[in-house]
């Protein structure tokens, strides 16, 4: 005849032992039943042998746990895949995700997304209402602000480059603006400005018009016209480099490439 061993206070998984609850005949031997609490608050009866092989070890809210992580992991938002659903998860990694290389430039800044576009169909709701097209970019109005309905719009690159933190503010014809917009209103390169800038140069200086060709050795470097030290520059290949292949003859990409 079998020993009886009481299972009282034990625990098994989540479950712990309450008290012995029943005893079910099943052919020639009683099954013994034991009421047991669960760390999540329900009771269950469980036998013994399922409590002491592991076959149980909760009141089934492990079970369902782990089926709610499937179904998280499984299921793709309709939009996924899009590039609105792509827009919308960088934005979320800018701001909480400290892996990725941006997020210095916003999470750790304290810029967060709205509680509102935390949920994606939220966010692309007010995306479509508010002139979404596939060749535009979220920009922030102000770029300190968070992401949200009234400090967010749709630009286009060119435009949202002229709003970076990073932009060099320059004075030009008396007027302050970016650099992006001297080089368009000057006429001049805008990487021979910012070149012309980290040597030093400012005022007329830097707006300082190209040299007539005869007068300077100038490139033409992807449609704009640069000097050979301008060149340097903007390359980082030694001046002395470059004029050496100049003086060999070389033109073009032979040149700088």
């Amino acid at each position: 005849m079998a020993v009886f061993k009481d299972l009282t206070g034990q625990t098994f998984g989540r479950l712990t032992v309450i008290k012995l609850s029943k005893e079910i005949k099943s052919g020639n031997r009683y099954r013994k039943y034991w009421l047991c609490i669960c760390e999540c608050g329900n009771k269950k009866d469980v036998r013994t042998d399922s409590l002491t092989s592991g076959n149980v070890r909760s009141c089934g809210c492990i079970k369902k746990e782990q089926d709610h992580k499937n179904l998280t992991k499984n299921h793709r938002h309709k939009m996924s895949g899009t590039r609105l659903y792509g827009i919308w998860q960088k934005m979320k990694d800018r701001c909480y995700n400290k892996n990725v290389r941006s997020y210095k430039d916003y999470g750790a800044r304290g810029i967060k997304v709205c509680d509102d576009w935390l949920t994606p169909d939220n966010f692309f709701d007010w995306a479509l209402a508010n002139g979404y097209k596939d060749h535009l970019t979220i920009d922030r109005i102000n770029n300190d602000g968070d992401y949200e309905p009234d400090n967010c719009r749709w630009i286009t690159p060119k435009e949202q480059a002229r709003n970076r933190r990073s932009n060099i503010e320059v004075e030009y014809l008396g007027e302050k603006m970016t650099m992006i917009e001297a080089a368009e209103k000057s006429n001049i390169s805008y990487k021979v400005l910012n070149a012309r800038y980290r040597r030093g140069a400012r005022g007329e200086n830097l707006f300082a018009p190209v040299q007539d060709a005869g007068k300077t050795r100038e490139v033409n470097y992807h449609g704009q016209i640069v000097t050979l030290r301008e060149l340097s520059d903007i390359t980082g290949i030694n001046y002395n480099t470059l004029s050496s292949r100049w003086r060999a003859g070389k033109r073009g990409p032979e040149l700088y490439e």
